[in-house]
């Protein structure tokens, strides 16, 4: 996922049968400068 103007980079951790815990994923949302429903809308659109 591609924000315009933003020079973020993040990395997703991503470890076989574990689910990425609420409170990291929530960080991650926040670092990206999204809010949850910006964040909704691109995971729903791909």
């Amino acid at each position: 996922m591609v924000k315009e103007g933003s020079d973020v980079h993040l990395s997703i951790p991503v470890h076989k049968g574990k689910d990425l815990g609420i409170g990291l994923l929530k960080k991650l949302i926040a670092k990206a400068e999204l809010d949850k429903d910006e964040y909704i809308n691109n995971f729903y659109s791909k």
